[in-house]
């Protein structure tokens, strides 16, 4: 069973159920529970999304399985304008703890 969350197919990070060893779950670093890690190679400058919204941009060149945190992302303003409820959508996924 794995201890991904990825809910979006837009993400390229998932969210860590349980703390994760290397070379777990397709790990290749260390990654606490509730830290993400990476899906995909994630470029320089690169946006991260995680629930199919961004949450930053790769400050270095991120390898898949990589654990992504703030020693990794820079965090700029978006100048985006938010609304409740405006990107809903019928999943077509299944919500398991096995799904990414």
């Amino acid at each position: 069973m794995s201890n991904l969350i990825k809910l979006s197919e837009n993400d390229n990070v998932a969210t860590v159920t349980q703390n994760i060893r290397s070379g777990e779950d397709g790990a290749t670093t260390k990654v606490p529970t509730g830290h993400k890690m990476a899906l995909a190679d994630i470029e320089v400058g690169e946006t991260v999304i995680k629930y199919s919204e961004t949450i930053g941009y790769a400050r270095q060149f991120i390898p898949k399985g990589a654990h992504v945190h703030d020693h990794n992302l820079d965090f700029k303003d978006l100048f985006s304008t938010y609304e409740f409820s405006t990107n809903l959508q019928q999943s077509k996924m299944p919500f398991t703890r096995d799904t990414f």
